[in-house]
């Protein structure tokens, strides 16, 4: 942003300045997730580009807060080739603060079918809702959740080290590593299926923990708003 126009927006009232940021800056800061989609023309918010004080001021929310999503790219490669660029553009503050980066599942790997939940999806039907949380995918539904894994770990293994080398030569990054950093961040989207044969999507981490903790979620939301449909009825 040209430094006169940041000074005479500066100069202004300050309800002036403040109805002026709401309503053309949009600083994206209402702590109310939404994914990002990433492209070539992706450019930080206009807020971001005011002054290092305003900067500073939305810049760890919108990145803490969002998910930054490269899975519309025609390619695993090229999202992750563009990450790379994006996270080496951005200060070591907002690339720590990142949460959420999302990458189309590898096309080196078959997809996976729908996971067959349906043995979760009628307990979680059947329990009151204060025992679903309890339910592990593991014990309810044991070949899904090794068929999760493997998926899991076959789209780490390209993706992880891929994203990690091209970002090595960029940056350097401390606490395990780069590796750790995509590990812990990295998301991919899987496809399962209730008692009802329906297939959903669900955006689940490179992570097995984490993403069978999410694939129990996403059904578990699933189901309640099932049974508030009927209970409603």
């Amino acid at each position: 942003m040209d430094s006169n126009l940041s000074l005479r927006l500066h100069a202004l009232p300050s309800e002036l300045f403040l109805f002026i940021k709401a309503l053309v800056l949009s600083p994206d800061n209402t702590g109310h997730s939404r994914a990002i989609m990433m492209d070539h023309s992706w450019c930080p918010p206009s807020v971001h580009q005011l002054n290092t004080t305003t900067r500073g001021i939305h810049t760890s929310a919108y990145y803490t807060t969002h998910i930054f999503d490269f899975s519309t790219l025609p390619s695993t490669s090229l999202g992750i080739s563009l990450c790379a660029r994006w996270l080496d553009h951005l200060d070591r503050g907002s690339r720590a603060g990142i949460r959420r980066i999302r990458f189309a599942a590898s096309y080196n790997s078959p997809p996976a079918p729908p996971l067959d939940c349906s043995t979760l999806w009628s307990r979680m039907i059947q329990r009151p809702s204060q025992e679903i949380s309890r339910l592990d995918l593991k014990n309810v539904e044991p070949l899904s959740a090794r068929k999760l894994a493997d998926w899991i770990n076959r789209q780490a293994e390209e993706i992880v080290p891929s994203l990690t080398e091209q970002c090595l030569g960029r940056f350097e990054w401390e606490q395990g590593g780069f590796l750790l950093y995509t590990l812990q961040r990295a998301e991919i989207k899987i496809l399962w299926c209730g008692a009802d044969g329906t297939a959903r999507e669900t955006w689940v981490h490179l992570h097995q923990y984490k993403a069978s903790k999410a694939l129990v979620s996403a059904v578990k939301e699933e189901c309640v708003r099932i049974k508030t449909t009927i209970e409603a009825a």
